[in-house]
């Protein structure tokens, strides 16, 4: 079969079992029978990459938004790369969708570069999520609260929903012979990031490695410092409250994280965030700048001091005169860090 047959062939088969009705899904494979992520892969070639394909939200299985899969004609590595969407805000999940897909399709090389398979969901961000109760593509508190799951039901716990996304695309990659780990690549910037670094705390069993840049202040993974509690999403204070299971530090040690900002970096809008009902932000961001700081630096050199005093595997980076937008470009050393913790 010539190279084109073939990649119309994919095309048909993998579209064919997004539309088709959701079966009931066989046991997903497990750790112990998914080749170990320290062994030597064996390479999977294709003659040709697979996609970027859309596939549908499926309710059924977890996720109530689509998400984007691409396959690069040679996968050698075991982690599935997943890149959280960052869109800006649009009522139009139409544009959201397309800001989406053009977002990833400048990271396809990163793809092929780590011969992984590259995964985007695509989160809504809507004008009324402004307030940042919800924060949907940077998974705000709401998304977690159980008070405001009937309010904005389909965003409700998008950490699991991208969960389910990725497993269903394990599934569709086994279909290929493309086997993946469990344990994901994770990368975000921005609002991305803040997604990349609540997700790694609330699932680190999940993760192989993870990197965030242009985040603000990185959630540490601690209940309190010095005399200031630190609820999500500033800490871990009440993960086991609002998600029903307690965080679990000797995982999240196990996670490689490489986080950064540009010095200049002077996005306001990443604080105060929500904390819960009936909590008094602005007095609790005033403490909080009083024991972390509010410049990037301050923020970066408050959370790394955490992280090494807990023996977390992360290394934090403060770029000199970078700002937020110029910090974005640090596509090398993004990719030396995931080729060094494949």
């Amino acid at each position: 079969m010539d190279k084109k047959s073939f990649f119309l062939l994919i095309v048909i088969l993998l579209t064919i079992s997004a539309c088709a009705p959701a079966p009931t899904p066989a046991p997903l494979p497990t750790t112990t029978n998914i080749p170990n992520p320290t062994a030597t892969p064996i390479p999977t070639p294709l003659p040709a990459p697979v996609g970027p394909l859309e596939f549908p939200a499926n309710p059924e299985k977890g996720f109530k938004w689509p998400y984007f899969l691409y396959v690069p004609s040679k996968v050698s590595g075991n982690h599935l790369l997943v890149m959280p969407n960052n869109t800006g805000r649009f009522n139009d999940f139409s544009v959201i969708k397309q800001r989406t897909l053009e977002y990833m399709q400048g990271k396809l090389s990163w793809a092929d570069k780590l011969e992984v398979p590259l995964l985007v969901p695509v989160f809504p961000r809507f004008d009324d999520d402004s307030d940042g109760t919800i924060a949907s593509q940077y998974l705000g508190r709401g998304s977690i609260e159980k008070s405001w799951q009937n309010k904005y039901p389909d965003i409700v716990h998008e950490d699991l929903q991208l969960i389910a996304m990725i497993d269903d695309a394990r599934e569709r990659l086994a279909s290929l012979n493309v086997k993946v780990d469990e344990k994901i690549f994770i990368v975000g910037y921005s609002a991305s990031a803040m997604f990349t670094s609540r997700f790694s705390i609330l699932h680190p069993e999940r993760i192989q490695a993870s990197v965030f840049g242009g985040h603000g202040w990185a959630i540490v993974p601690i209940d309190k410092w010095e005399k200031i509690t630190l609820p999500y999403p500033y800490g871990t204070s009440d993960i086991e409250e609002l998600t029903g299971k307690p965080f679990n530090l000797e995982e999240f040690k196990k996670v490689a994280i490489f986080a950064y900002m540009g010095e200049a970096d002077d996005n306001g809008w990443a604080l105060p965030w929500y904390i819960g009902d009936g909590q008094n932000i602005i007095s609790y961001y005033s403490s909080f700048k009083n024991t972390f700081g509010s410049s990037a630096k301050e923020l970066s050199d408050s959370a790394n001091q955490i992280y090494q005093e807990l023996n977390c595997s992360a290394t934090f980076t403060v770029y000199a005169n970078q700002n937020h937008q110029s910090a974005f470009t640090h596509d090398s050393e993004i990719l030396k860090f995931f080729q060094e913790h494949k």
